[in-house]
């Protein structure tokens, strides 16, 4: 997905990505997924898409239905994610100012 945002072009086929937060289940309207990329110049974004029953819903006339899309994160943000749902391999790679004891 491609989307240009204060005169930024974020690229998820660019970009690497670091870590996803995926939920499936059955039914595709429960799924959804947020996933942190960096770009090649050092900015990070979420992809967050899911189907009609989550939080990424938007409204189709009367009828709720899924969405995707890009979020530009600050670097603090992207460190909270990387934290909550990535590995600590992942945190120590990408802010490598992480304390050892």
């Amino acid at each position: 997905m491609k989307k240009i945002i204060k005169h930024k072009l974020y690229d998820t086929s660019t970009a690497n990505l670091i870590v996803a937060n995926r939920h499936y289940t059955n039914n595709s309207a429960t799924d959804c997924e947020a996933l942190l990329y960096r770009t090649r110049k050092g900015a990070w974004f979420l992809f967050k898409e899911g189907g009609a029953l989550t939080g990424y819903a938007v409204r189709d006339g009367h009828n709720w239905v899924g969405s995707s899309r890009i979020e530009p994160i600050t670097e603090k943000e992207a460190r909270n994610f990387c934290k909550k749902y990535g590995d600590p391999s992942d945190y120590a790679e990408y802010f490598p100012d992480l304390m050892q004891v």
